[in-house]
C-alpha cells in the first residue's frame, strides 16, 4: 500500500512530471505483483498515489502503458548501466568487465528493487498471452532479456578464450552467474542485517569467480 507520506508528496509536487510518473510506476508495479495485472484498474493505481483519473490520464493513458513503460524503462536502463560499466574497464581483461557488469547489475538490481520482481514475473511470461503485453511490446521485453544475456555470453567466451574462465557449457554458465544477482531482491535488505550492500556484492563476485577459475576448478576436480 502506498504510505501516506507518498500520497502527500504527489499532492505536493503536482508539478513535478517525473516524480510523480516514477510514483505512479512503483505504485502500479507493487499493485500488480499483489493484486494482479488483472485485477488492477487505472481507478485503483489513481486511488493508491492521491490523483483525480482526470489529472490520472495526463500521465498514462492505459493500464497496458503503465505495465510495458515498467518493463521497457527498467529493462533497457538497466542494461545500459551494465553496458556502460563493462565498457569503462579494460576491453582485454574478461575478469574485470565480468566484474563490473556484477557491481553494475546488483546496484541497479537494489535501487530498483521495488519494481524488479514485477519485471521477473512479466519477462518469464512475455513469450505468452497472459503476460499483459501486446506482441510488438513482447519482442521489446525479449529482446532486452537476450541483450543482457549476450552481453554475459560474449564475456565468458573471450575469458574462455584467453584462458580466464573455464565452464563446462555457457547456457548453463550464464543463467548460474544471473541467478544470484536477480535473486539478491528478494533477501536483502539493505538497512536491516549485518552485511552492507558492498559485502554482498564483493561476496558474490568473490563467489562467481570462483566457480570460472581455471586452477580453481582442476583443484577441486583432484
Amino acid at each position: 500500500m502506498t504510505t501516506a507520506a507518498q500520497k502527500r508528496s504527489v499532492t505536493r509536487k503536482k508539478g513535478s512530471g517525473p516524480e510523480t510518473r516514477r510514483i505512479i510506476l512503483e505504485s502500479a508495479a507493487k499493485s500488480f505483483m499483489e493484486r494482479g495485472y488483472d485485477n488492477t484498474s487505472m481507478t485503483d493505481i489513481a486511488k493508491l498515489v492521491n490523483i483525480q483519473p482526470s489529472a490520472f490520464y495526463n500521465y498514462f493513458k492505459s493500464k497496458n502503458e503503465i505495465l510495458f513503460t515498467i518493463l521497457e524503462d527498467i529493462g533497457w536502463k538497466m542494461i545500459t548501466m551494465c553496458k556502460e560499466a563493462v565498457e569503462s574497464v579494460d576491453s582485454n581483461d574478461p575478469r574485470l568487465q565480468l566484474e563490473a557488469f556484477i557491481r553494475a547489475h546488483i546496484s541497479y538490481e537494489i535501487q530498483h528493487c521495488k519494481i524488479l520482481p514485477l519485471i521477473d514475473f512479466h519477462s518469464f511470461r512475455a513469450t505468452n498471452d497472459r503476460s499483459g503485453l501486446t506482441k510488438p511490446q513482447k519482442k521489446v521485453v525479449t529482446d532486452a532479456q537476450r541483450e543482457l544475456i549476450r552481453m554475459i555470453q560474449d564475456i565468458l567466451k573471450r575469458g574462455e578464450q584467453d584462458g580466464s574462465f573455464e565452464f563446462d557449457d555457457l547456457t548453463t554458465t550464464t543463467f548460474s552467474l544471473l541467478a544470484p544477482i536477480e535473486h539478491l531482491i528478494y533477501w536483502f535488505e539493505s538497512d536491516k542485517g549485518r552485511l552492507s550492500q558492498s559485502d554482498v556484492t564483493e561476496n558474490i563476485i568473490k563467489f562467481l569467480m570462483k566457480a570460472l577459475d581455471k586452477t580453481s576448478r582442476k583443484t577441486r576436480k583432484k
